[in-house]
């Protein structure tokens, strides 16, 4: 599956509103035509994607043969996903 790449460094769209942050680098820029069917297929993958890595988060990290590498990248990455997606 595709989705659309986002702008790198400081590139502009030549149209469509953009996001900076605080640094006034672009964090996301939308295209006024709307949605491609890559990107809309992605969004409706959303929830799922997020069910799948929950469940797999939940499995891995309530297993007592994980205690001792909890601190592994993936698993905070993992976290943090999951809480942004949850607004959290």
């Amino acid at each position: 599956m595709e989705h659309t790449p986002g702008p790198k460094g400081d590139q502009r769209p030549s149209h469509g509103p953009v996001l900076l942050n605080d640094h006034n680098k672009i964090i996301a820029a939308f295209d006024t035509g709307g949605p491609t069917k890559a990107d809309a297929s992605l969004i409706s993958a959303a929830p799922d994607l997020l069910a799948a890595l929950e469940a797999a988060f939940d499995a891995w990290y309530d297993d007592p043969r994980h205690i001792e590498v909890r601190e592994l990248a993936w698993v905070g990455m993992a976290r943090a996903a999951i809480d942004k997606a949850k607004g959290e």
